[in-house]
């Protein structure tokens, strides 16, 4: 499974602002509908075009504190197409990360406020998980893969996103779009 997690910088000082608590829930859902088109392939912040589907199944999605887990199956014909979906998914993200004061506008068509999170960070990683089948009916996940995500989000600082030299030909070819191994 691919396993992304994104959080806020400094959200809870965010929290702190006076009447802000009304609109939390706006901006966190607004956020999370732009990270899920990136996910379903449909247009994202700064683009207008729909982007090419990926073959990314959603598993599982969590809000943990003020980010969110995403637990994604990866398809494909062969373990180059899982390699080219999570390759394309990662751009994506790097995207909105660019961009993401332009989800920050968007946000202030209903904040009252200027005082946004000026980055998102995000940790992604890939690996097997184990899934937890809960006595209400829901699932869990637990596994090494979901540490690793949170601790490269976590870690993230400045650059806002880490991905783990665990995905797919990773090395063949993070340097060719841009990444940098640390």
């Amino acid at each position: 499974c691919l396993v992304m997690i994104y959080d806020f910088e400094n959200f809870t000082g965010f929290l702190s602002i006076p009447d802000i608590h009304r609109d939390v829930a706006g901006y966190l859902n607004l956020v999370d509908g732009h990270v899920r088109r990136l996910i379903d392939g449909g247009p994202i912040v700064g683009l207008q075009q729909n982007l090419n589907s990926l073959d990314l199944k959603l598993l599982h999605e969590k809000f943990v504190g003020d980010g969110v887990m995403f637990i994604l199956q990866v398809g494909g014909e062969d373990e180059a197409d899982r390699s080219s979906n999570i390759r394309a998914f990662c751009r994506r993200l790097v995207y909105l990360k660019n961009h993401f004061s332009n989800v920050n506008a968007e946000a202030m068509r209903f904040m009252p406020v200027a005082d946004l999170r000026q980055r998102i960070r995000f940790g992604i990683t890939y690996g097997t998980l184990i899934e937890l089948p809960r006595t209400n009916g829901t699932s869990e996940y637990v596994g090494f893969a979901i540490n690793i995500a949170a601790r490269l989000q976590k870690y993230s600082g400045n650059v806002s996103f880490l991905a783990s030299a665990r995905l797919p030909h990773a090395d063949k070819w993070m340097t060719q779009n841009g990444f940098v191994k640390v």
